[in-house]
């Protein structure tokens, strides 16, 4: 009962230190990781400026970056403390660190998770056509060293000689990721 209210006061604050005190406090209150990730997804603020920015003094600079709001790369930047098998089950369950990646809106990096990591050899073709999606809906940049870029490109050059008409489209789409 206390740890649902610790959670809401948590969610209510915005406040990452409570949530890890939740966590910490109450191992087997989040289920799954999922569960786990949604609720600090809730945590950022989006429309959160740090007050150490504009805080005078040394003294309140410190002061507020303690209380400073929890923050998209500050969530990125916990996710990213940790390999992958920390959260796909030792690469038992290699899409539940693709989705935790998609979660903290990391497109990119989950495109060349899913493109490159041995466990998810079998995910290969996804990886292609979630570069795509992204770069379609601007959620991945276009640029020349993209993972999703050369992931769209070997994926029509194994086309080739199977469909290759198929295999230019594929080209095509390539190279629009590519920036052109």
């Amino acid at each position: 009962r206390s740890c649902y209210i610790a959670a809401i006061c948590a969610l209510a604050a915005g406040s990452s230190r409570c949530a890890d005190c939740l966590s910490r406090d109450y191992p087997g209150f989040f289920p799954t990781i999922e569960d786990y990730m949604w609720f600090r997804l809730t945590l950022v603020r989006v429309d959160a400026m740090t007050a150490a920015a504009t805080a005078a003094t040394p003294q309140q600079q410190q002061s507020s970056r303690a209380n400073a709001p929890y923050t998209l790369p500050d969530f990125q930047a916990q996710i990213n403390q940790y390999s992958a098998e920390h959260y796909s089950k030792g690469g038992q369950e290699p899409l539940l660190y693709a989705a935790v990646l998609l979660m903290s809106l990391q497109a990119e990096k989950a495109v060349e998770y899913l493109a490159t990591d041995p466990a998810t050899h079998e995910f290969r073709v996804d990886a292609v056509h979630f570069a795509i999606c992204f770069w379609y809906h601007r959620a991945i940049a276009p640029h020349e060293s993209s993972i999703s870029a050369t992931s769209v490109h070997q994926y029509a050059h194994q086309l080739i000689h199977r469909d290759i008409g198929l295999a230019l489209e594929y080209y095509i789409v390539a190279a629009l990721v590519l920036g052109g």
